[in-house]
């Protein structure tokens, strides 16, 4: 019988919300064992010995407070084809910071765990640079029929099975070789942060010597609360080669992360960029019609 799931008041205003410890552990799973599978749910379920139902319907209770975005397929923006560039600006200065090298982007908050943890460096990085693929038809129509919001069901990958006009089995053996061409990451549920109770992130910008960029930035990306890590473009106002995302329930949680990754590096020359607002937050949608009008309006 699945347990009832505990209520909490809704807060609209980005305030973290109560969660219990089966909350945080199916968090935990959520984010990083959902598997390609007909029954995800009832995977996550026999890991965290409960019941399906019950999964299911936490899963439906945090969506609708918030705590999670959405649980999707995250694909490789690089290996669809595909570029980004973060972009600074300080009154009429205007820097182009594109990812030179891709160290680590995977935002696997720790619900369970304290700073100690946060702060230690895990198993390295696989930071291969990664390669555009020739799409078929196919994966292309699997792209557009996955992305974006999974609905919480027992077989959440059936709607698109049948959208698509194929057996479930046959999508599932078809994200299978997509993930083994690195096209598809995983499936996961993405987080609000804030409300999940990280309060805070902060981009600590490092000043990296060249040489030892290759060295130093899988290092870096290690540690469990980096949740991206790339090597941009200096300039002469700004001497910072790596950039290192941390995530942490206080200021003092990110510091403690920067701190260990300096003393574990030696790399003392830093800065820590801490974000105040976020103004927008959304996964890219892929091969959509929107992109295409966006690109006829600008490019």
């Amino acid at each position: 019988m699945a347990q009832p799931v505990a209520k909490v008041r809704s807060r609209r205003d980005g305030s973290a919300v109560p969660l219990d410890e089966l909350d945080k552990r199916l968090l935990n799973l959520l984010q990083g064992s959902f598997p390609i599978a007909p029954r995800p749910y009832e995977h996550v379920a026999g890991i965290a010995g409960v019941a399906e139902d019950e999964v299911l319907a936490r899963t439906k209770h945090l969506l609708d407070e918030r705590i999670i975005r959405e649980v999707t397929p995250i694909f490789d923006t690089r290996v669809l084809g595909y570029s980004s560039m973060l972009v600074a600006a300080k009154v009429d200065s205007v820097r182009q910071l594109p990812t030179l090298r891709l160290f680590k982007i995977r935002m696997d908050l720790e619900m369970e765990k304290g700073t100690e943890t946060l702060a230690a460096a895990a198993e390295a990085v696989d930071h291969r640079e990664p390669e555009a693929i020739e799409l078929s038809d196919l994966d292309v129509a699997v792209i557009r029929a996955t992305q974006g919001p999974m609905e919480v069901l027992p077989e959440p990958f059936a709607p698109a099975a049948a959208e698509l006009g194929m057996s479930q089995e046959a999508l599932l053996a078809h994200l299978e070789s997509m993930q083994e061409r690195r096209a598809l990451r995983r499936v996961a549920a993405i987080l609000f942060h804030r409300r999940a109770g990280f309060s805070a992130n902060g981009m600590g910008v490092w000043r990296v010597p060249e040489e030892r960029i290759l060295e130093l930035g899988p290092r870096m990306a290690s540690f469990r609360g980096i949740s991206h890590c790339y090597q941009r473009p200096t300039y002469a106002d700004w001497p910072y080669s790596v950039f290192t995302m941390a995530h942490g329930r206080s200021k003092e949680e990110c510091d403690a992360i920067l701190d260990s990754i300096a003393e574990d590096t030696g790399i003392e020359d830093r800065r820590t960029l801490y974000s105040s607002t976020e103004f927008k937050k959304c996964r890219l949608r892929y091969f959509t019609d929107e992109h295409k009008r966006w690109e006829a309006e600008h490019a």
